[in-house]
């Protein structure tokens, strides 16, 4: 007998969906599903899909059709089918021009999908200016190239994220700050001890 197990968690703008069984890549129709998610969740600020491992682009743009202009929050943990195209659709107007402009109110994003690579990442910072937190988890096609040209063009980013950088991004060469308003002395000091490697350094 096939068991699955279906926590889900419904708000009135929030959904939160956890497939740990294999068998659920056999389900049929989840693209259909998402869809009505789509079309009638028109307010949905929050969405968490885990473990979907069935979960293909196709479900995903059809969902972000419907409610990406509203969403603030996405988390994509374990969804090995998800690639470039789908998290295209929530950030931009690329990929079916599933939105424009992608969610412009989008504050949280995180992603534990291996397909995706730098163009994504790219995306996010050039189009999500209102992000505040973004973690990555378990990302395998991220290189260098990407990573040491972060730009952040987000007027919400403050000091402790700053900092962070400085923490953690030991090997950071480029950095681009721009319209970044939380920003000061401290966290530009503290960027600077860290990052020792980091040889451009834009500010506007």
């Amino acid at each position: 007998m096939m068991e699955n197990s279906f926590p889900f968690t419904l708000g009135r703008q929030s959904l939160s969906i956890s497939f740990h069984s294999t068998h659920f890549s056999v389900i049929p129709n989840i693209a259909l599903g998402l869809a009505a998610v789509g079309k009638y969740c028109t307010q949905l600020e929050d969405l968490n899909l885990w473990s979907c491992k069935g979960l293909t682009d196709t479900g995903l743009i059809l969902l972000a059709i419907g409610c990406g202009i509203t969403l603030k929050s996405l988390g994509l943990a374990a969804c090995a089918k998800i690639t470039d195209a789908s998290l295209a659709a929530f950030i931009h107007n690329k990929g079916l021009l599933a939105v424009v402009k992608g969610c412009p109110q989008l504050k949280s994003l995180r992603l534990q999908c291996r397909n995706l690579t730098d163009e994504a990442l790219q995306a996010v910072g050039k189009f999500c200016q209102f992000l505040e937190l973004l973690a990555l988890y378990s990302f395998q096609n991220f290189t260098d190239n990407c990573l040491s040209e972060l730009a952040l063009h987000c007027q919400k980013v403050e000091n402790d994220a700053l900092c962070e950088i400085g923490l953690c991004c030991k090997d950071l060469q480029s950095l681009h700050l721009a319209d970044c308003s939380g920003i000061g002395d401290k966290s530009i000091c503290s960027m600077a001890r860290g990052c020792k490697n980091l040889k451009k350094l834009h500010i506007s």
